[in-house]
This record gives C-alpha cells, sequence and structure tokens, in this order.
C-alpha cells in the first residue's frame, strides 16, 4: 500500500468520482479524461472556456492579465527558496496549518515553503497552474506535493479530504464567491480550517473600482462617499488610477461585509487581522468548518 499522495486528494470535477492514471486521468464514474497541460494535469471543466457568461468572460480577462503580472515577477533562475509576503507568514502562523492543505490560486505551488512541518500533504489548485512535481528537499522529501489547474467553483477534489484550504489574494478572482466558498466547505473535513487573505475596499471604493469604464472609475472616486472613507488625497491617487487602468484588474472588488456574508453559510469565524493600505484592507482570516 502506497504512501498518501497529493494525488490521493484529486477527483473529477464534475461528478467528484475518483480519477485512475495520471497522464491522461480519467473519471471512474463518468469517464471523462483529463489531460496535462503545460505540464499540469488540466482539471478545469471544459464549458468554462466556451462560456459566454458575463461573469466567466470578465474572469478570463482579469486571469489573463493576472498571468501576464505573474510572469513578469517571475525569476528566470530560482536557486533557493522564494521570500514569502509577511501577510502570508502570519496568516499560516494563525491557522496552525496541520496535514493536508489546498492552496486555492496558489499558482506553481511555492507557498509550499512557508508550510509548517505539520504539513504533509500540499496541493495547489489554479487556473494557470504550471507543473512542479519535486520532493521537497528542505524537509528530505516529507512533503507531498503538486499543483493542478482547476478554477474555485468546481474543486478538482474529493469530499471531505482535506484538513485546512488556503488562499490568498485569489477571491477577488471569483466568478461566485458563495459557489467558491462552498466548494471550500465541501473538500474540507468537518472542523477543517480555512486561511484566507482577502483584498476588501470600503464600499464607496469597491463602487468606484466597479466602474465599466475609465471615466465611470474617475468620476466615481471623486465622489463624496470615497473621500469620507480614505480621504480626499487617496481620493484624487484612486480616480488616477482608475484613468490609467484600460480595464479593471480583477473580476470583482470586494467589502468585508462580501466576504463575511459569503463565509456565514458554512464557517465560524476566529480571528480577523487587518493590514490597511491607501485605499484597501487586506484581511487575514481563519474560520472553521461548522460541523454537520
Amino acid at each position: 500500500m502506497h504512501a498518501p499522495t497529493w494525488r490521493d486528494l484529486l477527483a473529477c470535477p464534475l461528478c467528484h468520482a475518483a480519477l485512475e492514471g495520471s497522464a491522461p486521468a480519467r473519471c471512474t464514474s463518468c469517464h471523462r479524461s483529463w489531460n496535462p497541460h503545460e505540464g499540469a494535469l488540466d482539471l478545469v471543466p471544459p464549458d468554462l472556456g466556451a462560456s459566454t457568461d458575463a461573469g466567466w468572460r470578465r474572469w478570463r480577462e482579469a486571469l489573463a492579465g493576472l498571468d501576464a503580472w505573474r510572469a513578469r515577477q517571475r525569476s528566470p533562475v530560482m536557486t533557493s527558496a522564494p521570500a514569502v509576503d509577511a501577510r502570508i507568514v502570519a496568516l499560516v502562523r494563525d491557522a496552525n496549518l496541520a496535514g493536508s492543505v489546498i492552496d486555492v490560486g496558489g499558482k506553481d505551488g511555492a507557498k509550499r515553503h512557508a508550510m509548517p512541518p505539520a504539513v504533509v500533504r500540499y496541493l495547489s489548485v489554479d487556473p494557470c497552474a504550471v507543473a512542479r512535481d519535486e520532493p521537497d528537499t528542505e524537509r528530505g522529501g516529507a512533503l507531498s506535493w503538486g499543483a493542478v489547474r482547476g478554477v474555485a467553483e468546481a474543486l478538482p477534489l474529493r469530499d471531505a479530504c482535506a484538513d485546512a484550504v488556503f488562499s490568498t489574494a485569489a477571491m477577488d478572482y471569483f466568478v461566485d464567491t458563495s459557489r467558491g466558498v462552498a466548494e471550500f466547505a465541501r473538500v474540507l473535513r468537518d472542523g477543517g480550517t480555512l486561511a484566507l487573505l482577502v483584498t476588501a475596499h470600503p464600499p464607496h471604493v469597491a463602487q468606484a473600482r466597479e466602474g465599466q469604464t475609465r471615466v465611470t472609475r474617475a468620476l466615481r472616486a471623486l465622489a463624496p462617499g470615497v473621500a469620507r472613507e480614505v480621504g480626499v488625497r487617496a481620493a484624487v491617487s484612486l480616480a488616477f488610477d482608475g484613468a490609467r487602468a484600460s480595464a479593471r484588474e480583477h473580476t470583482r472588488y470586494l467589502t468585508e461585509g462580501d466576504v463575511l456574508a459569503a463565509l456565514a453559510a458554512h464557517f465560524d469565524v476566529r480571528s480577523i487581522g487587518r493590514d490597511r493600505g491607501r485605499y484597501s484592507t487586506t484581511l487575514r482570516i481563519v474560520a472553521t468548518k461548522r460541523r454537520a
């Protein structure tokens, strides 16, 4: 009997049945085949690519921008573990992660370097994931980790397979926030941990950034409500940012109320840390899945 690995967490994103094989993988129930893409197993449901729904179209546009930004940040040669954002380090500390961790929006799995020794399986699920199936040399191969392509609204994972879901700076790229959170709950065991890093905006700032055109974003940013929320100087800066940006940078701009309302159906919030910026706040949220 083989030792548990990250591959044991995978399931068909359409019916949640087990997968057999690896390249391609085949669903044991609906018999759909799933092929690798750029080395990573592609478990994104096929209908998303053809969808004309405005939400998915907006998601694809935002994702293309994110992927281009990631490419500019990527070092050509990585000789050691990358530096991890201090806010991510703080979130890992607050959440006390252990066991099997799913990183939703984890790209190539680089955040595994922030995981404590108690984490033994780490799987990144990201629409633009690239293949990284290497032993964890820092732990002598003690961490089983990998990355697959998938979306939050249809996680390619077994029910109740994870001890923790970890997601940083990804929730504002969801097409359907409530559906994504419901998927977090589905793949977590009862009492499992959800650790989120989310950018939240004051309500008037979120409305300004949601504008479809540059003119709309700039004018909304100069509304009195924005100035009350972040101050006149930040409001003017937000107006210039909105006028320069050719398109919105994210699928949606969330408020703290949006995030907490989405979590309320499935989770009890244990702690919230707040790192305040010029016109947004980074929330470090640790929550527990309610027992059935």
